[in-house]
């Protein structure tokens, strides 16, 4: 399924096929402004599960019978309600037929959505489709109530779908790397980074060996030294890591700030340049931004098969933990930019904050053959 998302004035107009060689369907035009202040209102909702989980650390002793929990999961998914019925107005006959396709749809189909930086993007994957109230007797016993996990969010499309948002660009490369040609530019925040070395557990030992055996073959930890390494680099294939501070436009590092359009500066590529880059952005609000001047513009490039990045704020220490837990899977163990993604997505001790992120990039990037000998060392 492929829904494309095109600004046209104070509307945003969809249109949908059912395959990519299918046929459009006709325009449905969802007003602007109504569905950025719902999504304004999700983001504000996962600032605040993040909020719970640096509080918490999920440690029901803190939350008895985990009401604070179950009321944030409750207002987002309220929110999420409020996106899903914003799009799929039940008045518009097109976008109840949309909604029927979807709804047919077996579990874990690829959705990719096409849009640009011409509007701000919606978290697509937290639209509530369908399910049961979350919400716990207000009478049951706190013993009895259940542990935070993935089947909370069962009835959102993060968990319906495998979402692809794919940002309009110019054309990449090839999609399996030469291992011989991959190169990752690691930007690091030095001082963050040391405060959650102690919370990373084997994360930071398979970092410490993704900075080390694969070129650049280090960290930097300001934007002078990163961008002189990346403008070194003309024609190559690989990742670019970001580990910053972020508010949707400026990412800084331990003492120097770049905005999204230096930051889109420092990666544009030459129009003859055949290469295809990824960036992993583990930072706060990495998929957000304002009209033509997000850090999703960045990828609006020739050379770039896309963006991994945050919905909403996230803890430094599971940032970088997921972030790590991608590279590790694209470097160590050959999956696919999708399938490692995915797995991150599951694993249960990134939860929740592993689903703040949305893969803005092909699934089908991956190494032709992973690097053997990070798992052996």
């Amino acid at each position: 399924m492929q829904l494309f998302l095109d600004a046209n004035g104070d509307s945003i107009k969809l249109v949908w096929r059912s395959d990519e060689g299918g046929r459009r369907s006709k325009p449905i035009l969802l007003p602007k402004a109504f569905l950025l202040d719902r999504a304004r209102k999700i983001r504000d909702e996962l600032n605040n599960l993040n909020d719970y989980v640096q509080t918490t650390q999920l440690d029901e002793s803190k939350d008895p019978g985990w009401v604070r929990y179950r009321e944030i999961l409750n207002r987002l998914t309220e929110c999420g309600r409020w996106l899903s019925n914003a799009i799929f107005n039940f008045r518009d006959e097109h976008a109840q037929e949309l909604l029927e396709a979807l709804d047919a749809l077996p579990h874990g189909a690829e959705v990719k959505i096409f849009c640009s930086d011409d509007q701000v993007t919606l978290p697509l994957g937290f639209v509530y489709a369908n399910g049961a109230p979350v919400s716990e007797p207000t009478d049951a016993p706190a013993t009895e109530a259940k542990r935070p996990s993935r089947e909370d969010f069962a009835g959102f499309w993060l968990n319906r779908f495998k979402i692809t948002m794919a940002i309009d660009g110019g054309p990449c490369g090839a999609l399996v790397i030469d291992p011989a040609s991959f190169k990752s530019l690691y930007a690091l925040h030095k001082s963050e980074l040391a405060n959650a070395a102690a919370y990373l557990g084997d994360d930071r030992a398979h970092l410490d060996l993704l900075l080390t055996t694969i070129d650049f073959r280090k960290g930097y930890y300001d934007w002078p030294n990163a961008q002189r390494a990346c403008g070194e680099a003309a024609g190559w294939d690989g990742v670019v890591f970001v580990f910053a501070h972020s508010n949707g436009d400026m990412l800084e590092l331990d003492s120097t700030r770049i905005d999204s359009l230096q930051f889109a500066e420092m990666l544009h590529r030459n129009r003859d340049d055949a290469h295809t880059a990824l960036i992993v952005l583990n930072c706060c609000l990495s998929a957000t931004g304002g009209e033509n001047c997000s850090l999703l513009g960045a990828v609006a490039e020739r050379g770039f098969c896309g963006l991994i990045g945050t919905e909403a704020e996230i803890l430094n220490t599971h940032a970088i933990r997921c972030g790590t837990r991608i590279m590790w899977g694209l470097c160590a163990e050959g999956l696919s930019l999708g399938d490692a993604f995915d797995h991150m997505q599951n694993d249960t001790d990134l939860f929740p904050l592993n689903l703040f992120y949305t893969c803005y990039a092909d699934r089908r990037f991956r190494l032709a053959t992973p690097f053997t000998h990070l798992k052996a060392a």
